[in-house]
């Protein structure tokens, strides 16, 4: 759920793919969300329920633009 293209666990913070800024981030155990600078939703990790609302069911590991 770091949303840095892998899948590798990490002891520190690091810039998520894309290049993406986020304003704001939230993340739990299974996936993450955020607010790039522009405003735009972005979301990344576990999608099982659909719960990154890119209208999938398949997890990511980069951000995916939510409700796009």
């Amino acid at each position: 759920q770091l949303g840095d293209g892998t899948t590798l666990d990490r002891t520190t913070p690091g810039p998520v793919a894309g290049g993406l800024r986020f304003r704001s981030i939230e993340a739990n155990g299974e996936h993450t969300c955020g607010v790039a600078a522009d405003g735009a939703h972005y979301c990344w990790g576990d999608n099982r329920a659909g719960q990154l609302g890119d209208g999938t069911r398949r997890s990511r590991t980069r951000p995916v633009r939510a409700g796009g």
